[in-house]
């Protein structure tokens, strides 16, 4: 069995759907929390927004971190403060699977590039900001070389909150992308 541990990377104030203001404070306690991985011998994966990813202070707390070999750095997409800004800020478009594929995938590749040029590490694992991971995306993923995602969340119905519902998924095991479809 192996166990493998994400921590969402992103702004304070999480939940406020606005492009930009948003403040990376918090992000000045992973060294305290990557001792407490260190001293249990766990290499977290954390999965980073684009404001953590354009911020200079959470770019050398992280980049010293991975560097060491300590953890690994993934993609962590909010949409509403991803780049391009082409849709109206909505709870219904904080969820990147409601948002068109041509902009889903524009959103997702910003943030892609943004760690290659701001961390020198390409990310392999994504994780759609609330969950809002479907088929399309997984797509993207595939074209953008990603090797996992953690988005879906087995046995949830995020449809109230304008989401994916993946309460019929079947098993909580491990799968390829590619499949998603074929479930």
């Amino acid at each position: 069995m192996h166990l493998t541990i994400t921590i969402d990377t992103e702004e304070d104030e999480w939940g406020i759907y606005r492009q930009a203001g948003h403040t990376v404070e918090n992000i000045k306690e992973i060294p305290r929390l990557q001792e407490l991985f260190d001293s249990y011998c766990v290499k977290p994966t954390y999965l980073i927004s684009y404001p953590v990813a354009t911020d200079i202070s959470s770019i050398q707390v992280l980049r010293k971190i991975h560097d060491q070999g300590k953890c690994e750095i993934g993609a962590h997409c909010h949409p509403w403060n991803t780049p391009p800004f082409e849709e109206e800020m909505s709870e219904t478009n904080s969820m990147l699977c409601n948002l068109h594929s041509d902009l889903q995938y524009r959103k997702i590749e910003c943030l892609h590039s943004t760690i290659i040029k701001n961390f020198g590490i390409v990310p392999k694992v994504f994780r759609a900001g609330r969950w809002g991971y479907d088929d399309t995306i997984g797509e993207h993923l595939n074209r953008l070389r990603y090797t996992a995602d953690t988005s879906v969340t087995p046995f949830s119905d995020w449809s109230e909150y304008h989401g994916p519902d993946f309460s019929s998924t079947e098993s909580v095991e491990p799968y390829m992308i590619s499949l998603l479809s074929q479930r």
